[in-house]
């Protein structure tokens, strides 16, 4: 079974997310922030925080190996 989360924004609410995100690179525009960008950089979002979760989880095994 699979969770499906779906986020609704207003025009005037992703005007907004357009403009934050566009401000975060001097490369593209607002108009380059599509809702296909905003999903993408979600999703990216998402994976990192995953990541940073399951490193912080790993353990290291100390060796007990003492050569003298």
């Amino acid at each position: 079974m699979a969770v499906t989360i779906s986020i609704e924004l207003s025009d005037a609410e992703f005007v907004v997310i357009q403009a934050a995100y566009a401000s975060t690179d001097s490369d593209v525009t607002s108009s380059d922030i599509t809702a296909a960008v905003v999903k993408a950089k979600l999703i990216n979002e998402l994976t990192t925080i995953v990541a940073k979760y399951d490193k912080q989880r790993q353990t290291i095994a100390q060796s007990s190996f003492s050569p003298s």
